[in-house]
């Protein structure tokens, strides 16, 4: 994405009137789907206040799985959101929009919301500990060092094709049609808890994808699915937008060049100073 578009993408650092309380305003990939008369319509202008105690205290309990904390947290920190025209600001409206599948935000949005979070309440500087995958150091241990970075680096990617089409339709290069639905936060929530379970990869597929030829789907047709439809499958999903998370390192060793997620479930991701202490 060239340097305008991302700038259009996250907008600008705003202040409300008391100097302490600083707000941020960006665009998200999707958005959430409102209603208006008989349609709907795409409000993706989110505005957000920095964190307070309240939320680091819930981003700290680790008895809450950590992408429910994640979107209860967002949406706390959510103060309106709107298309430049249209604005919703109440509470119960804007309470939904975590929660709401499949018109509230998509899992796209609420990655970028996440990071805008960590923008506004402690900055743009993330560290990440990196590991090479191809040496070691002078004690036989994998070297590793720490990496300092911007948030302000990573590239987000807008929603494909009209955002209005929640659910979409393709046929795979085996000739079955495919029709499936944009993933929400919501739906994350739900899918995060069964990771631990049993065919992950194909429930994984079974949160998007509602009918294939036209019968509702199920995880055995999903299963017998050649692995290069499924593959198909996964590309499609890349039209919700989102906001890539992979970085390219050059290890300080022996030159090696290799990609790593940034890792935000970190403890000291929204608050650096937690890396020594038990917050977080």
């Amino acid at each position: 994405m060239v340097d305008n578009e991302k700038k259009n993408m996250r907008m600008d650092r705003k202040t409300e009137d008391d100097p302490k309380s600083p707000i941020l305003q960006c665009k998200v990939p999707r958005g959430a789907l409102v209603p208006e008369g008989e349609g709907r319509r795409v409000l993706n202008i989110v505005t957000l206040r920095e964190l307070s105690g309240h939320e680091e205290d819930i981003l700290a309990n680790d008895k809450i799985e950590i992408t429910s904390r994640f979107n209860q947290v967002i949406g706390r920190c959510i103060t309106a959101i709107s298309d430049g025209e249209r604005t919703v600001n109440d509470s119960k409206s804007l309470g939904q929009l975590m929660t709401n599948h499949p018109f509230g935000l998509t899992l796209g949005d609420s990655l970028t919301l996440l990071f805008r979070l960590k923008e506004v309440t402690v900055g743009d500087e993330f560290r990440q500990k990196v590991i090479c995958p191809s040496c070691k150091d002078d004690e036989g241990e994998s070297y590793s060092w720490t990496h300092v970075g911007s948030l302000t680096d990573l590239d987000i990617v807008p929603c494909k094709g009209n955002p209005l089409e929640y659910e979409r339709t393709f046929t795979t290069s085996r000739g079955n049609v495919i029709k499936w639905t944009m993933h929400t936060a919501a739906q994350e929530v739900e899918y995060a808890r069964k990771k631990l379970s049993r065919d992950k990869a194909t429930r994984s597929l079974l949160m998007r994808v509602n009918s294939i030829n036209g019968e509702p789907v199920t995880k055995e047709a999903l299963k017998d699915m050649a692995v290069l439809e499924r593959s198909e499958i996964r590309s499609k999903f890349d039209e919700e937008g989102g906001i890539n998370t992979d970085l390219t390192f050059e290890c300080r060793n022996c030159g090696h060049e290799f990609e790593a997620p940034l890792d935000i479930s970190a403890r000291d991701f929204f608050n650096p100073s937690a890396a020594s202490s038990t917050c977080l």
